[in-house]
């Protein structure tokens, strides 16, 4: 690393352009060199942003393992919750802004007992609730997903109408999902795709090919007996 600083520095001018915040390393001496600039990171608030030295363990020769060298404290603080299979910054994220939200529902005004909602929020938030009430959800059974399953049941007799029924009135997207994107040769235009979607298994394989019976055997059980409950 120090020759090839040491080359770089010499192919610099005399009077190296600098950094607005740091300085650019580039323009130190090799012996205040630095590998993360304290000015960089720390924001107005005495928070961090961009790159923070703490989360990097010095320990670890970058020569030997720069992604333990990189991350190696904040590896080490933060392990992975039972709760999940891997854990890094972007499931951080996910899982704060999931308390956040929360926070933001529970917080939501529900309209008078026996009132309809007339508002977004009051919609929301009645929504939300019915959803936590567990004992309420418990006594209904399947009931409430009645209507569903006859759309379901309707395909035994009229498939294109048992589609069509599912997609409008349910948001099912059986079989084939509808959405739309950007076109990918013109991107002034937005075209409607049409993708292959509502499958539970994987691909198609595991719905023909005789050496997936026994998954296809488990996926039907698991499946009749999400319906029993």
């Amino acid at each position: 690393a120090t020759l090839v600083r040491a080359r770089a520095c010499e192919t610099m001018p005399a009077d190296p352009p600098s950094c607005p915040c740091c300085r650019n390393p580039w323009s130190r001496s090799a012996d205040t060199f630095a590998l993360a600039c304290a000015e960089c990171v720390a924001d107005d608030a005495g928070g961090v942003t961009g790159l923070d030295p703490a989360n990097m363990d010095p320990a670890v020769s970058p020569a030997e393992d720069f992604y333990r060298h990189a991350n190696g404290k904040w590896i080490e603080n933060n392990p992975v919750p039972g709760e999940y299979p891997a854990w890094n910054t972007f499931v951080a994220l996910h899982d704060a802004n999931l308390t956040r939200l929360r926070a933001l529902l529970d917080d939501l005004p529900a309209p008078t007992p026996g009132q309809a909602p007339t508002t977004t929020d009051q919609k929301v938030a009645l929504f939300w609730k019915a959803a936590l009430d567990e004992e309420a959800v418990e006594a209904a059974g399947l009931a409430p997903l009645e209507p569903l399953l006859k759309a379901c049941d309707l395909a035994a007799e009229d498939l294109t109408a048992a589609l069509a029924s599912l997609h409008a009135s349910y948001g099912v997207s059986a079989a084939f999902h509808v959405d739309e994107g950007a076109d990918d040769k013109d991107s002034d235009f937005t075209l409607l795709h049409v993708c292959q979607g509502g499958l539970g298994l994987p691909d198609r394989d595991y719905y023909f090919d005789e050496d997936k019976a026994e998954q296809r055997k488990l996926y039907e059980d698991h499946v009749a007996a999400t319906l029993e409950r």
